[in-house]
């Protein structure tokens, strides 16, 4: 397992752990239950974006670009994709 994937698991593990936080904060309630139920679901639903998440982690690592650059485009990919799991939560 390469750098890029090393880094691309450690920004996915970290917007599943401050989704449901960030999640709580604009409802303005915590239910320390929900967040673990919000944590398994993450998990669960967010692993094929992960799969996607690495694959495109590897293709931007194969670029000449600055490394913080190509780090800030893996937080926002990385953020966006849970985003888009967490999103139905809410309805």
């Amino acid at each position: 397992m390469g750098n890029s994937s090393v880094f691309t698991i450690k920004v996915w593990l970290t917007v599943i752990l401050l989704s449901p936080l960030l999640l709580n904060l604009l409802q303005r309630t915590f239910i320390f239950e929900l967040y673990f139920f919000y944590i398994s679901l993450g998990i669960l639903f967010s692993f094929p974006a992960l799969i996607i998440f690495l694959v495109i982690a590897y293709l931007i690592n194969q670029k000449r670009w600055n490394i913080i650059l190509k780090k800030l485009l893996l937080v926002f990919i990385g953020s966006g994709f849970i985003f888009l799991t967490f999103y139905p939560l809410e309805f």
